[in-house]
Parts: structure tokens; sequence; C-alpha cells
């Protein structure tokens, strides 16, 4: 992401900028300082390309040479993690790092599977899958993104291996802070929400009373503050990881699709398949995602095995991974992680909705379930 030269002031600085695409720029880094824009008029000058990014979602990053980070997709999800020993260390390549990624949206697909049980076949007895494909829904989705924190009163990993809330509150002496491990009822009630929340197509920063009820009441744009709701910024949440000492911590940046109702999309697929095929088949119509989570972790041999799947493999059927987890878990200073942040990507309601493609899409759907599709290339 470009940056501008910033010089630091302790008054309102103004932003002049002029018609011409080669202009300077210079702002306040000063947070408490307001920074006021003024354009020569309100005509396009045709070169919008050269005009400042104002949608940062922290102060802008200070200058310094572009870091380019090591990282790898590890799994068939396509997930990205990186050991770069200097994401480890420096918060302001962290933060960079995770912008950069943030650039990517996340693959959503519908995935369409069918299969039945076989008694006295040739090969005996057994489930035979009848079609299995995956069907891609990435044309419909923005490049946008929209960074989001987890509010403070809601159960989130904030540096140890179990769900935490913090709480504000006042005395005598003044107002105070503390965090504490979420109880059970509010663990349950936060994966019940987050659940319907991505099912229904809900941005994980709407909350209940917000007004916004279902995919039809989202708006076309959020402020800011509407989704940034941590007393945090990323940066900062950044720093506490990096000044954290753990072999086994883990940093996570969670990409989220919203927009579209993908329970609605989903059973309107899984009945039309069912009023159409044998109702001997066994339906299954799942939403998938893919390079939808990008993990920072240590440069060590403990941590790059715990990445690697085959051998996560290996250690639980040795029953070491077991171990490690309750370590991780019961654990002071083992398995610190940070689950904190992620980016909102929305599908474009204003193209095409959830009924337009369903009508679209259906009648392509049962063609290929009548071919027995069993491709794992998506249509």
């Amino acid at each position: 992401m470009a940056s501008t030269g910033l010089r630091a002031t302790l008054t309102p600085q103004l932003i002049h900028i002029p018609r011409s695409p080669t202009a300077t720029i210079t702002s306040s880094t000063d947070v408490d300082s307001p920074v006021v824009v003024n354009f020569e008029d309100a005509e396009d000058s045709g070169n919008d390309n050269h005009l400042p990014a104002f949608s940062e979602i922290d102060e802008p990053p200070p200058n310094f040479a572009p870091y380019r980070a090591e990282w790898e997709r590890v799994d068939y999800e396509e997930n990205i993690v990186s050991h770069d020993s200097h994401l480890n260390t420096d918060p302001e390549a962290l933060y960079r790092f995770l912008l950069q990624q943030s650039a990517t949206p996340p693959k959503v697909y519908i995935n369409c599977k069918g299969t039945h049980f076989e008694y006295g076949s040739e090969h005996g007895h057994g489930t035979v899958t009848d079609f299995d494909f995956l069907v891609s829904l990435n044309d419909y989705l923005e490049c946008k993104v929209t960074h989001w924190t987890v509010a403070d009163d809601e159960p989130a990993y904030r540096g140890r291996d179990v769900l935490e809330v913090e709480e504000k509150g006042w005395s005598g002496s003044g107002s105070w802070w503390r965090r504490r491990e979420a109880s059970r009822s509010e663990k349950r009630l936060w994966r019940s929400m987050w659940s319907r929340r991505i099912r229904q197509g809900l941005p994980p920063w709407v909350v209940k009373g917000s007004g916004v009820e279902d995919v039809s009441g989202i708006p076309q744009q959020f402020h800011s503050a509407e989704a940034l709701r941590s007393s945090k910024s990323i940066r900062q949440w950044a720093e506490d990881y990096c000044a954290y000492e753990d072999a086994l911590k883990e940093f996570c940046y969670r990409k989220v699709v919203y927009g579209w109702d993908l329970d609605f999309i989903s059973q309107s697929i899984h009945r039309a398949i069912c009023i159409k095929g044998s109702k001997k088949v066994d339906v299954q119509v799942n939403v998938v995602y893919r390079d939808n989570r990008v993990s920072v972790k240590p440069d060590n041999r403990y941590s790059r095995a715990l990445s690697n799947p085959s051998m996560r493999d290996l250690l639980t059927v040795t029953l070491v991974y077991p171990v490690i987890l309750a370590c991780k878990r019961f654990g002071a200073k083992l398995g610190a992680r940070w689950e904190v942040c992620g980016g909102g990507y929305r599908l474009a309601r204003d193209h095409l909705n959830e009924q337009g493609w369903v009508e679209e899409w259906v009648p392509k759907i049962l063609q290929e379930v009548q071919r027995g599709n069993r491709s794992r290339r998506p249509i």
C-alpha cells in the first residue's frame, strides 16, 4: 500500500489538493489532530488514481523499505501460513503483511454431493457417489475489503488459547478494565451468533439491535467505526502479538463473505435436486470456503511441524497432538492465540440477488446432477 510522507503537528492540518495529478500531499499523523480536506472544486479531475486513500483502517504507516515476507499455502483449503521471523518481531511489518494479504478476496463455492448405499453390487456393499461438484460464487464477490475487529464484550482469542471478554467498570478511584475467560453460556451464544451471521450473509460486526436483521437491511457502505469495534486497532493487536514470547503463538486474520443469504441458496438447491432426482440419493449441499484465513506463527521446528497437515495427522495417531493441545489450553506461556480481526468481502447485491442467482443457476446444476459430475473443477 502506498504511503505518503508524514509530519507530526499539534494543530489541524489543511490538505490542499490541486488539479495536477502530480500534487504532493502533507498530512498529520497525530491521532488527536483532525485532518481537513479541501478540494479545488467538485469537478472530477479524471485522475482519481493519484488521490490519497482516506479510508485507512488506522493511521497511515510510516515510511520504510517494503518487506517481502515468506508465506505458503499449507492445506487443501488454500489458507496462508507464514513463519517469517521478521513478522513475529516487527509489528509494522506484520500489520502491512495483513493489509497486503487482505487485498486478495477469499473463494466461496457451493458443494453439491449425492450418494447412495449399494447392496450386493459387483464391488460388494458400500457407498457410491452419484455426483460431487463445486459451483463458484467468486465472480459475484467484490474485491473491496472492509476491515473489522471484535468488540471488547464479545468472546475472542486475545492472547490465550481460551475465549475471553474484556469488561469495563467504574469505582470510586475511576474506571477499570479487566479481561476474563468467557463463561460457558457466553461461548455457546457467541458460537451460535457467529454461525448464524455467516450462514445468513450478515457481516461479523453487525450486532443485535443495530437494525440489520437480514441481508436486505445491509447498507451499501459502512463507516469504519461500525466495523472496527475493538478498543484496540489492528496495529495495536499486532504490537501485542510481537511483544509476546511463545514458541507456539499464532496471529490469525479471518476473511468473511457477506451480503447474500447462503442458507437460502443452499436450501433452494437442495430442494430442487430432491424434487428432480431419485429419492434414494442422499443429497448434501454445503458452502465451502477457500483462502479465508491468514496465520502468522513463529519460525521454529515445533511451530512448523504443527502447521504441516501430514505431521499433524501423524502426531494425532500417536496421541502426541492431543497432549500438545492440552498444554496449549492450560499452559501459562504456551499456545498464545490472537483471533481479533479480519476482512469482510461483499457478494454484490446490486448486480444480482439470491433469488435471481438461484433462478439462473438451478437449471445448470440439475444438468450436472443428471450427468453425474464428479469433477473438482468448479463450474
